[in-house]
Order: C-alpha cells, then sequence, then structure tokens
C-alpha cells in the first residue's frame, strides 16, 4: 500500500485508496518514465479507478449510462470509452497489457490498439552515442513509453493516463 494511502488509514482496495493511489502511481512514473513496470502499474491502477466508481454508486451509474442489471464494469468502461478518447486507449491499454493480445472487438467496434506489442519504449541517443548497457533498450536510454494506436497515430502512455485520470475524477463530481 501506498504512504499517501497507509497514512490515511485505507487498508482495502477501495474508490477512496484507488483516488490515492492512481495519481500517486502516476507520479511516481513520470518521475522515472523510463521504467516499464512503473508505466504499467499506472496504466493498471487507473483502470481500476474505473472499476471502483461504477460500483462505490453503481445505481447511479446504471442509471446515468443506461445499463442493465446484469452487465457490469466491463460495460460500464465501454461507456466511458465512447465519451472519452484517452479512457478508450487506457481501456484498451490495460487489457492488452492482462491479455496481451485483443482477440475480440468490444460491441461498438471502438477498440484502438490490438495488442500489447503496440506500447514500446522511446529512445534518446542514438547508436555509438552513449554507453553500452546503460538503460533498458539495447543500450539506449529509453526516455519513456508511447503506445502506437490502430490508425497509426502515437500517443505518450503516461499523458494519456493523466487525461483518463482526469475524466474519472469528473466521472465522481456530483
Amino acid at each position: 500500500m501506498s504512504q499517501v494511502a497507509h497514512s490515511r488509514g485505507l487498508r482495502n482496495v477501495s474508490l477512496e485508496a484507488l483516488l490515492a493511489l492512481a495519481p500517486e502511481a502516476l507520479a511516481v512514473a513520470k518521475a522515472s518514465p523510463d521504467n516499464m513496470r512503473l508505466v504499467l502499474s499506472a496504466v493498471a491502477l487507473t483502470d481500476m479507478l474505473a472499476a471502483q466508481i461504477f460500483y462505490a454508486d453503481e445505481t447511479k451509474h446504471r442509471e446515468a449510462f443506461g445499463l442493465k442489471p446484469k452487465q457490469d464494469d466491463s460495460v460500464f468502461r465501454e461507456k466511458l470509452a465512447e465519451r472519452d478518447d484517452d479512457f478508450r486507449i487506457l481501456r484498451d491499454l490495460a487489457k492488452a497489457q492482462k491479455h496481451v493480445k485483443l482477440a475480440r472487438s468490444d460491441s461498438k467496434g471502438t477498440r484502438v490498439i490490438e495488442g500489447a506489442h503496440q506500447m514500446t519504449g522511446r529512445s534518446t541517443g542514438a547508436w555509438g552515442t552513449r554507453a553500452w548497457n546503460t538503460g533498458q533498450m539495447n543500450g539506449l536510454t529509453v526516455a519513456g513509453y508511447v503506445v502506437t494506436l490502430n490508425n497509426g497515430s502515437v500517443r505518450n502512455v503516461l499523458n494519456v493516463v493523466e487525461r483518463a485520470q482526469e475524466f474519472l475524477e469528473s466521472c465522481i463530481k456530483p
């Protein structure tokens, strides 16, 4: 558990805990954008936040998004993805990091990536300009991670996470 969540006495994965953990994970990843583990953690925690938002006030969200009784947080995420491009990217990236390949499309056909391979590290420097084996990518220093969308556009993963968190926080305001 993070220092912030622990200092608040949060002992389980709840909406309150994730509202502290997700931004903290993003801040830590921004401080070390070359660390894939930290970047993936920020993605996963932000995706978890969406489920926590849904279940924290399930009745409200079912009504607001027109969800049927048997529809769960996956359908809620799909509805959120229809409203926000950054959340759509984050949703697909989180699912891809878990399943490696997204074999099925969502019901609206809005998947923007096909698999985990579309997230890659961007390096700085060129061969011969840095000491051998000083970075995480074949001797080059990784400057950060990007995701290449199916349409060919490239987005910085941490920027996507940040904007998706802002969108999710706006969903819980009265």
